[in-house]
């Protein structure tokens, strides 16, 4: 069965995607999605709102059994941030909670993107003004994890 629809050029626009500015944001869980990492580890795949603002971050927490304690500190930062209970491996309860994050920059096919630092805990959550909803969001390109994303090598990014 073929698509009936004829395309109109006049109504395309090519888009680009706000980058944030290196900083503190309130962010919200949109989507918490689990997978497998290439090396075959469980991970989840974190979509976030930017508070106030027309574009998504993307995150990773992949769980390495040969590395608990760095696993173990990014499922804390993250939970704490997010006031969600130590120990809740439920994704699809994450979402629509609120924490805050700071962001960094990286080079990614010769364009900079942005991409979460680390979760900020909750006194400094509190710092941050109140979640504002923005009119419209577009998605920002998924850049692959990097080393900065350590603990884990590059062989160990999600399919």
């Amino acid at each position: 069965m073929a698509i009936n629809w004829q395309f109109n050029a006049d109504n395309y626009e090519e888009r680009s995607f706000e980058v944030l500015p290196i900083g503190d944001y309130r962010i919200r869980v949109e989507k918490a999605e689990q997978g497998k990492s290439a090396k075959g580890n469980d991970l989840v795949k974190l979509t976030f709102a930017v508070s106030g603002k027309n574009t998504r971050l993307f995150h990773y927490i992949t769980f390495l059994p040969n590395n608990p304690e760095a696993t173990d500190q990014m499922l804390g930062d993250f939970w704490d941030s997010f006031q969600i209970a130590h120990g809740n491996l439920e994704p699809s309860t994450w979402i629509g909670k609120v924490g805050a994050c700071r962001t960094k920059h990286e080079e990614y096919e010769g364009e900079k993107q942005h991409k979460v630092a680390y979760f900020k805990k909750p006194n400094q959550v509190e710092k941050l003004p109140p979640w504002v909803e923005s009119s419209s969001v577009h998605t920002q390109p998924v850049p692959p994890p990097t080393d900065a994303d350590v603990p884990f090598d590059m062989d160990d990014i999600p399919l």
